[in-house]
């Protein structure tokens, strides 16, 4: 049978009702009421407000109403006291006496006592038997009914049945079944009765079964149980702690032993752990609501879980390690509420060693114990770390006579009755150690009483230098301690948080103090140490003051400061160039701040500046030098030279850069005309120079440069288009660029600078290497000051770079078995390596020199092959790619 059909969507409920409801209820005056009522009726109204204008199916919608409604008419003035009895009657029918009416309308919201947390599932059936408490009923389709109560022990009484029909109901209680899916036939009514260890303040009665009914519900406080006779530990855990029959020996659990260290006389110990349980199981089991419906003040409760907690592969036990603290905190509470006193202890270690390493067991859930201690204020008991000291001092083989390693069984998990004493001694001492009441009734001997404290030396590791460390830093603390041995080591550093272990990196700059001490096992506690570690990792930092151009008139005065956060530096400031402009060569000059800081680490910094000379500037050096001369005819010569350099500028501004250049030559000639009167032959060949490089540096061209062409010479040397070539470019006539620029494929590879000789012819020559066979587009740029002018495109393609076809040959004349393979490139583009294969895998292997396009050859040598026969192949390969050689058969016969 096939059954097609197509999902509709949820169709919008009719909210007009509830808008009226809601607008009236807005409109009370609520100054009359509780805060408690008032604030019930802001959550029903909030939930109301959350659907209204939205698409709300009309279950939605009436499920509000109801929520609204129960909230109105909840409101009281009266505060509410302490209920420790609830007798509810289900039902569309009249209560029976005694009893509180409950319908499908009485919706269950936070502060309001009781209600159904979805009355949209609900329906009320009334059969008029004249049995007030039977007669009606609710069904309860995939729901639950919840009752605020204080958290204390409680019996609780239902009635589920029907006159009419059959009922099939199961009823689940604070996640404990207490009624498993069960079918009451008509006219039949079953009165269930149990108790309950109320917890979290709200009892959640959850429903299931084909046509779950409630009839009656009665929840009456039971008396507190007060204090025992004596007190009691309870021990809430799995099967590494649970009792065993005899049949099971030697196989125990550390519960069963351990009432041999504590006076019974004073204590009792009820073992209630069950084998196989988790924290969550044993709770959802009931054994939870056992122990706290008998536990009298001044009680404890033992809880070791994790075991079965971290188990994913059993999903009705596993708990996350955030759950399995939930659950915990259920445990711990439902203790203290009623007086006793929650012990949380983490698990005894599995025997799970990785070569003489015993491996923490459960490391997740014993730090969630910890920290819900932390959090909760609940004793801990670290079994988890005692049983781990201990199990790795015995060993891998020292640890078998603890667990079930017995005849053929080799069980890591479970203890034997030697392990079980063990364990539960540990348990006691570690009560012993907490200092409370409990801990005088532990019988255990006294221990040799030990008040002398280990001794720890630190050992340093890193790199150093004058004092400080240049590297990440480990230190290594060893503690010694005769009797009974050292327990912890501990450490701070610079007075931050307190640390334990064996080992600390360093890997911050700065001057470390490290603080450490150790702690033995008898608690005595060593005098703490200090250590200081100075690292420093990074050179000094180092900042130029400078300008990036000088003219030849100005001073250059380049300077720099350096700092180091850590270790400091000896010079943080310095002097790397101090003199006039004039004095350097022009163009871009450098200067180089080299700093060591206080650990010897070294930096250095180059700084780039230009040195050019303008018009201007000439000129005024010119004048800063005739201002020293004593000739009376020193200002005259000064102001025509001032002027020949004005008429060179201005010719050069006008693009006449002949003209500027016949300028600076006769400027130049002046000059020379009036050294060793004017100026000294040292100021006049610093003037020529300059003159010199400005007449140099001025273009001849009067706009931008001619069209550059781009030719080639692939192919023209050898024969073969091989990757190795010269992209050459000419401009025939016009004005010259100052600087070339090829592009290949549009990246730049290379810059020429040109002098200037316009209008003659201009070339410049740039060498291509190692190119890959396939096609290159190259392109040129022309520069000077007036413009760029752009060539056209060429194109070389590479067809010969990878090596040449080789032929390989045998000399295995005579099939013995001992032969030469040759190989024999006749002509074309070399190889720089040789390798042989022979049936796929390498054999040999030879350098080549490449003479490209000369013959290569290389011989292989082989012998001692069994007869059969062998595949040859060779490959050649140079930096542009590979060739491979034809297959070669060779048969051995002999």
């Amino acid at each position: 049978m096939k059954i097609e059909g197509t999902k509709l969507p949820p169709v919008a409920g009719d909210q007009k009702a509830l808008i009226a409801l809601h607008d009236k209820v807005k409109a009370l005056d609520l100054s009359a009421y509780t805060e408690a009522s008032k604030a019930v009726l802001n959550k029903a109204l909030a939930a109301v407000e959350a659907i209204i204008g939205t698409q709300a199916t009309q279950a939605q919608v009436d499920h509000a109403m109801n929520m609204l409604t129960v909230a109105r008419d909840s409101l009281t003035s009266e505060l509410v006291g302490e209920i420790s009895e609830y007798k509810f009657d289900f039902g569309s029918g009249n209560a029976a006496e005694g009893y509180t009416k409950v319908d499908a309308k009485r919706a269950y919201l936070e502060g309001n006592g009781y209600g159904f947390a979805n009355t949209a599932l609900l329906q009320d059936e009334n059969r008029e038997t004249g049995d007030a408490l039977r007669e009606d009923f609710t069904r309860v389709n995939g729901t639950s009914f919840l009752v605020e109560m204080e958290p204390a022990n409680y019996r609780v009484t239902m009635t589920i049945g029907d006159s009419q029909e059959s009922t099939n109901a199961g009823v689940v209680v604070e996640q404990m079944p207490k009624l498993p899916v069960t079918t009451i036939p008509k006219g039949e009514f079953k009165e269930i009765s149990y108790d309950i260890a109320l917890i979290d303040g709200v009892f959640n009665f959850e429903f299931s079964g084909s046509t779950p009914k409630i009839n009656a519900l009665k929840i009456e406080r039971l008396p507190g149980n007060g204090a025992g006779d004596q007190p009691v530990i309870y021990l809430a855990s799995d099967s590494t702690v649970a009792n065993y029959a005899e049949s099971y020996r030697p196989q125990a659990g550390w519960g069963e032993t351990l009432k041999g260290y504590f006076d019974l006389d004073e204590i009792s110990i009820d073992n209630r752990a069950v084998g196989g349980l988790s924290s969550k199981t044993f709770l959802v089991g009931g054994y939870l609501n056992n122990i706290l419906l008998g536990i009298h003040e001044g009680d404890y409760l033992f809880m070791q879980w994790s075991h079965n907690d971290s188990t994913p592969s059993r999903p009705e036990r596993y708990l996350t390690p955030e759950q399995f603290k939930v659950y915990l905190k259920d445990y711990i509470n439902g203790t203290v509420q009623r007086g006793g006193i929650p012990v949380l202890v983490t698990p005894v270690n599995r025997r799970d060693f990785t070569g003489e390493v015993l491996n923490k067991s459960f490391p997740e859930y014993v730090q969630a114990m910890k920290e819900t201690a932390q959090e909760t204020g609940a004793l801990l008991i670290d079994l988890n770390q005692a049983s781990w000291k201990y199990f790795q001092e015995l060993g891998p083989e020292g640890t078998k006579s603890i667990f079930m390693w017995v005849g053929t069984t080799e069980d890591n998990t479970h203890l034997q009755m030697n392990g079980a004493v063990k364990v539960s001694e540990m348990v006691a001492r570690l009560v012993q150690e907490l200092d409370i009441p409990l801990s005088d009734l532990v019988t255990l001997e006294e221990e040799p009483s030990d008040t002398t404290a280990p001794h720890t030396t630190a050992a340093v590791e890193g790199e150093s230098q004058n004092g400080w460390y240049t590297s990440a830093v480990k230190v290594t603390f060893t503690a010694t301690d005769e009797d009974p041995g050292v327990d912890t080591t501990y450490y701070q550093v610079d007075g931050g948080e307190i640390e334990s272990g064996t080992h600390l990196i360093l890997s911050d700059e700065g001057n470390h103090t490290v603080t450490y001490w150790s702690v033995d096992l008898d608690g005595n506690k060593e005098t703490k140490q200090s250590l200081s570690v100075p690292i420093d990792l990074a050179p000094p930092a180092i900042a130029i003051q400078g300008q990036t151009e000088y003219t030849i008139d100005q001073h250059v005065d380049i300077t720099y400061t350096a700092a180091d956060t850590a270790s400091g530096v000896a010079e943080p400031n310095g002097v790397m160039l101090n003199a006039p402009a004039y004095t350097l060569e022009p163009g871009l000059n450098s200067v180089t701040a080299a700093v060591y800081d206080r650990a010897g680490r070294e930096s250095s910094v180059d700084f780039n500046f230009g040195v050019t000379a303008t018009f201007v500037s000439l000129a005024e050096l010119t004048r800063t030098f005739a201002a020293e001369s004593e000739d009376p005819g020193a200002g005259a010569v000064v102001e025509q030279l001032a002027g020949k350099l004005q008429q060179a500028e201005q010719s050069a501004n006008a693009r006449d850069g002949a003209m500027a250049r016949q300028l600076l030559a006769a400027y130049a000639n002046e000059v020379d005309a009036s050294r060793d009167t004017v100026f000294t032959a040292e100021q006049a060949d610093t003037l020529r120079k300059w003159a010199a490089w400005l007449s140099q540096v001025t273009p001849l061209a009067s706009s931008a440069p001619g069209t550059p062409v781009l030719s080639d010479n692939n192919g023209h040397d050898t024969g073969l288009r091989d990757g190795d070539y010269t992209i050459t470019m000419n401009l025939w006539w016009g004005n010259n660029g100052t600087l070339f620029k090829l592009y290949e494929d549009g990246k730049l590879i290379k810059e020429v600078p040109l002098a200037d000789h316009s209008p003659s012819a201009q070339s410049g020559q740039i060498d291509i290497t190692g190119k890959r066979n396939g096609t290159y587009v190259y392109t040129g740029e022309l520069i000077n000051s007036l413009g760029t002018t752009k060539g056209s495109p060429l194109t070389v393609t590479v067809t010969d770079a990878s090596p040449g076809q080789a032929v390989l040959s045998n000399d295995n004349w005579d099939g013995d078995g001992s032969f030469s393979v040759s190989m024999n490139l006749w002509w074309g583009t070399n190889a720089t390596e040789y390798e042989l294969y022979e049936n796929g895998v390498l054999v040999d292997t030879k350098p080549l020199q490449a003479h490209t396009p000369s013959a290569q050859s290389a011989v292989s040598s082989i012998s001692e092959k069994v007869p059969g026969t062998y595949e040859y192949e060779a490959v050649l390969r140079n930096p542009a790619g590979e060739t491979r050689t034809a297959k070669m058969i060779v048969t051995v016969q002999k």
